[in-house]
């Protein structure tokens, strides 16, 4: 990490990153990406962790590397 510059952090509570594929073939149906969405969005209210949305396409290298770095959990659909 330290060789991009990125800090290297430990979390309170769990960080969830959901990388979104909704541009590409391997992507969910709007209705269950917006429920998978819905959902960690209502665990993070209720402060069951943090919970992040990242198009990894849209990000440089060091970006991408920053979003998923710190992560307990990432979900890539396949």
């Amino acid at each position: 990490m330290k060789h991009y510059g990125l800090p290297s952090t430990t979390l309170k509570c769990p960080k969830v990153v959901y990388i979104d594929r909704q541009s590409s073939s391997r992507r969910f149906s709007d209705e269950t990406e917006a429920s998978l969405i819905g959902l960690f969005e209502d665990l993070e209210k209720e402060g069951y962790g943090r919970f992040e949305h990242v198009d990894l396409e849209k990000l440089s290298v060091v970006d991408q590397i920053g979003a998923i770095s710190d992560a307990s959990v990432s979900h890539l659909p396949v």
